[in-house]
């Protein structure tokens, strides 16, 4: 198939797979067989996203490296057994920030790494910041 015409996110004839996709589309193209009356669309999209190590690290040592850091979860009142989860792992209660201070990687696995809060990380000085 020949590539007809390639478009970006936000280009007229890409709009509704940017509603569709959001920020995963890439782009969108338009393509032919020859010898074909049709037009196929195809999109091309983010399916995975993973940290780079860069050059001359490799990538266990940055995925050890961010285990270990601290990261800020907010978790509501009304969340009782989640916050003794949290309190069970050793996480910390910041008072000033709302949040709680536990490990990358207990986020992880009590599934609350996509609540993290690292704009409120630099700033916490009210509990001991392990890792």
């Amino acid at each position: 198939m020949n590539v007809i015409k390639t478009m970006k996110p936000g280009q007229t004839g890409a709009n509704r797979f940017l509603r569709k996709y959001g920020k995963q589309l890439v782009a969108v193209r338009y393509r032919r067989k020859p010898n074909d009356n049709k037009t196929y669309t195809t999109v091309e999209i983010i399916v995975d996203e993973r940290e780079y190590a860069g050059k001359g690290l490799s990538i266990l040592a940055t995925h050890t490296d961010k285990r270990r850091q601290s990261v800020a979860i907010p978790i509501a009142f009304e969340e009782f057994q989640l916050r003794q989860q949290a309190k069970q792992i050793g996480a910390q209660w910041s008072k000033k920030h709302k949040v709680w201070v536990l490990l990358y990687h207990q986020a992880v696995e009590l599934g609350l790494i996509h609540r993290q809060r690292p704009d409120l990380m630099a700033m916490i000085d009210d509990v001991v910041i392990y890792g």
